[in-house]
């Protein structure tokens, strides 16, 4: 279970830093840096509707707060809830 976390932090650190940081490598997105400080909300918006794509599951509206979005690891274990359903 551990080790599918952190394979799920690193997945979405990867993709988020090339999203937020297009030129730069994932090692500049920290697991706890805030993404609500790095992202606008349409970009949030588009990053849960491509979580909810890529990972099957669907982030419900009472979801839609910062301790489930604020982080890379706020996101993983979000996902991770989710796909036990």
């Amino acid at each position: 279970m551990k080790e599918k976390l952190v394979e799920l932090e690193e997945e979405l650190q990867k993709h988020l830093a090339q999203r937020i940081f297009p030129e730069s490598d994932a090692n500049r997105l920290g697991l706890d840096d805030d993404l609500l400080e790095l992202l606008d909300s349409i970009e949030l918006i588009r990053v849960v509707a491509q979580i909810e794509t890529t990972y099957g599951i669907e982030v419900e509206d009472h979801e839609m707060h910062p301790q489930n979005l604020g982080s890379v690891r706020k996101l993983a274990e979000m996902i991770g809830r989710a796909q036990r359903r």
